[in-house]
C-alpha cells in the first residue's frame, strides 16, 4: 500500500512539475500565475511584499482568454494603489500625526522654569532686603533727628529752668531782704516815735512808703497792733504825735490789750498828748479789754479835768470827719491801683501787639525759607546749570539768616509779653488779697505724655480718651520731636507755614484723603502763632470747615462728600468711603509754643509732650 501510494503521488507531482515547466514557456500566463501565488496569503500569516515591476508588461501573445486580460489589469491597478508610487487621481491623503516634545526638550524646559523661579525668588528677596534696609535707615534717621531735637530741647529747657530758678531765687532774696528791712524799719520807726525823733522819721518816711505803702506806713504797728501814734502817745512825744496825725494815723487804733493811744496817754500822764488826741478825734469812751476807760486810768487831775470838760459830741463829729477822710484816701488808693492796673494792661496790650508783629515777621521768614528750598529742589530736578544752583543756595543761606533773626526777635517779644502778663497777674492777686501766688509761672495746660507714649495717645487712642471728648487734639511739644515722629508715620502732614501745603486745592485733597483712608490729619503750626491765618485758609476751602474739623462733624457723609470733586477720580466715589476707615480719622494740631492761644486750648484736647527725665 505504501508503494502504491507513493507511485500514485509521484505521477501527480511529476505532472505538476511538467505543468510548471510548460507554463514557464508562456510569459504572460506564467507571470500571472506567479503573481497570484505571491499575492496569496494564508490566514494567520502576514502578506508577502510585492516586488517592484521592472517595466510595463506588454500585451500577452496568447489573447485567448478575455478573463485573463481582465485579471491582469485588475492586478496592475491593485499594485499601483498599494505601492502609492504614482500620484493617482482620487487617492486618499495620508494622515500625519503630530509628534510631542521629546524628553530632551521637556528636560530643557524644566531647567528653564527652575532657573526662572530662582531668578524671581532672588529678585524678590533682593527687593525685600532693600526695602527693609531703606526702612531701617529711615527709622535710624528718624531716631537720630529726634535724639538731636531732644538734646537741643533738653538744653533749652535746662537753660529756661535755670533762668526761672535764678529769677525765683532773686525774688526770694529780694523778698527776704525786704522782709528783713521791713522788720528792722518797723522796729526803728516805733522807737523813733516813742522817743519823739521827728526828724529821723521824716528821713526814713520815703523808704517806709516804698516798703509799707503810701498810707499804710502811717499805720505801721508791731505784732500786738501797737501803732506809731500809740507809741508817740505813750512816750509823750507831742510834736511827733502831731506829725503822725497830719500823715493820717488813726487816733483810735487798738493796740495791745485793746488800749487806744488816748488811753495810754491818760495812763502815763501826758496831758498835752491827750489834748492833741481829743482834737484829732480820739474817743476817751473806748475801754480796754479789762473794761477800763481813759477816764478810769487817768493818772493826774489835769487829765481828768480835760476829759470832764471835753464835749463828747465833738468827738463824734471829729470821728465822722476822720472816717470820711479815710474813705477818701481809700478811694484815692483804689483809683491809683486802677490806674496802675490800666497801665499794666496797656503794657500787656503793647507787648501783645509787638509779639503779633514779631510772629508775623517770623511767619514770613519761615515761608520765604520754605520757598527758597522748594526753588532749589526744583532746579536740581530740572538739571539747571551750576550757576543757578549756587544762586539758589545763596538765597537759602540769606533766608536762614533772616529766619534766625526773626526767631530771636520773636523770643524777646514772647518773653516780654510773658513778663508783662506776670506783673499784671501779680498785681491782680495783690489787690485780691491773695498771698503766696505772686511770682508763679503761668499754668501749663494739658495732660503730660512722654514721647514714647505719643503713639498710644494720639494715633491708637488707647482707652478712647480722645474720642470720648469729641474734640480735636492739640499736641504741645516745645522740643519739636513730635513733628519728626508724626511725619514718619502714615499721616497726612500739612506744614501751615508752607504756602505750597496751604494751597486751597491741596489742603482740600489732604482733608478728603485723610477721611477716605482713615489717616490722622496733622496741621503743624510750629513755633508761630498763625492760627488765625490757618482758619482763614480753611474757610477758603469751605465755609464752616474749621468748626467741622474741631467738633468732628466733618465725618458726616454730606460734609466730607461736599469736598470731593469729579477730578479726584473713582477712588473718591462715595462707595469707596468705608465706615471703619472714616472712624480712624482725627485732627491733630501740632504746636511748639509753650502757651498756645486761648482760641486753640479752649476747643481742643490738650496733650503736652514732656522730655525724658523732666
Amino acid at each position: 500500500m505504501r508503494r502504491a501510494t507513493s507511485k500514485t503521488t509521484r505521477p501527480g507531482a511529476a505532472g505538476a512539475r511538467s505543468g510548471l515547466a510548460k507554463d514557464a514557456k508562456k510569459p504572460a500566463a506564467g507571470g500571472l500565475g506567479v503573481g497570484l501565488s505571491l499575492n496569496m496569503s494564508v490566514k494567520g500569516t502576514s502578506p508577502v511584499p510585492k516586488p517592484k515591476p521592472a517595466a510595463k508588461t506588454s500585451t500577452t501573445k496568447a489573447a485567448g482568454s478575455g478573463a485573463t486580460k481582465k485579471k491582469t489589469t485588475t492586478t496592475s491597478t491593485s499594485s499601483k494603489t498599494k505601492t502609492g508610487l504614482k500620484k493617482g487621481t482620487g487617492l486618499k491623503k495620508k494622515v500625519v500625526k503630530k509628534k510631542g516634545p521629546s524628553e530632551e526638550e521637556l528636560e530643557l524646559q524644566k531647567k528653564q522654569n527652575d532657573a526662572a523661579l530662582v531668578i524671581q525668588s532672588s529678585f524678590r528677596g533682593f527687593k525685600t532686603k532693600k526695602a527693609e534696609e531703606e526702612a531701617r535707615k529711615a527709622r535710624e534717621q528718624m531716631e537720630r533727628d529726634m535724639e538731636e531735637l531732644r538734646k537741643q530741647a533738653w538744653l533749652a529747657e535746662i537753660e529756661r529752668q535755670r533762668k526761672i530758678d535764678a529769677e525765683r531765687r532773686k525774688k526770694m532774696m529780694e523778698e527776704a531782704k525786704r522782709r528783713k528791712e521791713e522788720v528792722s524799719l518797723r522796729k526803728k520807726l516805733l522807737e523813733m516815735a516813742y522817743d519823739g525823733e521827728t526828724e529821723d522819721l521824716e528821713k526814713n518816711w520815703p523808704r517806709a512808703k516804698e516798703i509799707f505803702g503810701d498810707h499804710a506806713c502811717a499805720e505801721v504797728a508791731d505784732g500786738h497792733g501797737t501803732t506809731l501814734l500809740s507809741e508817740a502817745a505813750a512816750g509823750g512825744a507831742t510834736e511827733c504825735l502831731r506829725w503822725l496825725l497830719e500823715r493820717g494815723s488813726h487816733p483810735n487804733s487798738l493796740g495791745e490789750f485793746a488800749r487806744t493811744p488816748i488811753w495810754r496817754s491818760c495812763f502815763l500822764g501826758h496831758a498835752d498828748c491827750v489834748r492833741e488826741l481829743l482834737e484829732a478825734g480820739g474817743d476817751p469812751r473806748i475801754a480796754s479789754e479789762s473794761g477800763e476807760t481813759a477816764k478810769n486810768v487817768a493818772s493826774t487831775d489835769e487829765i481828768k479835768q480835760i476829759l470832764e470838760e471835753w464835749d463828747v459830741g465833738k468827738t463824734e463829729a471829729l470821728a465822722a470827719a476822720f472816717e470820711r477822710k479815710a474813705e477818701e484816701r481809700a478811694l484815692e488808693e483804689q483809683k491809683q491801683k486802677e490806674q496802675m492796673m490800666e497801665g499794666l494792661a496797656g503794657d500787656v496790650a503793647e507787648a501783645e501787639k509787638e509779639n503779633q508783629q514779631a510772629q508775623k515777621i517770623l511767619r514770613n521768614a519761615h515761608q520765604e525759607h520754605e520757598k527758597r528750598i522748594f526753588e532749589y529742589d526744583t532746579c536740581v530736578q530740572e538739571g539747571k546749570p551750576q550757576s543757578l544752583l549756587d544762586a539758589a543756595l545763596t538765597s537759602i543761606k540769606e533766608a536762614e539768616h533772616n529766619l534766625e533773626q526773626a526767631k530771636s526777635r520773636a523770643d524777646v517779644a514772647r518773653e516780654t509779653l510773658q513778663m508783662c502778663k506776670l506783673s499784671l497777674r501779680e498785681k491782680e492777686m495783690e489787690m485780691a488779697g491773695q498771698e503766696g501766688a505772686a511770682g508763679e509761672a503761668e499754668e501749663e495746660l494739658g495732660i503730660y505724655v512722654e514721647m514714647k507714649d505719643l503713639d498710644d495717645v494720639l494715633i491708637k487712642d488707647v482707652g478712647d480718651k480722645v474720642r470720648s471728648t469729641g474734640k480735636a487734639v492739640c499736641c504741645i511739644d516745645i522740643s519739636k520731636q513730635a513733628s519728626v515722629f508724626l511725619r514718619y508715620l502714615d499721616t497726612n502732614y500739612v506744614n501751615c507755614l508752607s504756602r505750597n501745603h496751604m494751597d486751597a486745592d491741596r489742603l482740600r485733597r489732604s482733608i478728603v484723603g485723610s477721611v477716605r483712608y482713615g489717616k490722622p490729619l496733622i496741621l503743624d503750626l510750629m513755633d508761630v502763632d498763625i492760627w488765625e491765618s490757618v482758619c482763614f485758609d480753611l474757610e477758603l476751602v469751605k465755609k464752616g470747615l474749621v468748626d467741622m474739623l474741631l467738633d468732628g462733624s466733618i465725618l458726616k457723609e454730606e460734609n466730607y462728600m461736599s469736598l470731593v470733586k469729579e477730578s479726584d477720580g473713582e477712588e473718591y466715589h462715595f462707595t469707596k468711603f468705608q465706615d471703619d476707615r472714616i472712624a480712624k480719622f482725627r485732627l491733630i494740631l501740632l504746636t511748639a509754643e509753650r502757651f498756645p492761644t486761648k482760641e486753640i486750648t479752649d476747643r481742643t484736647y490738650n496733650v503736652r509732650v514732656v522730655l525724658k527725665g523732666q
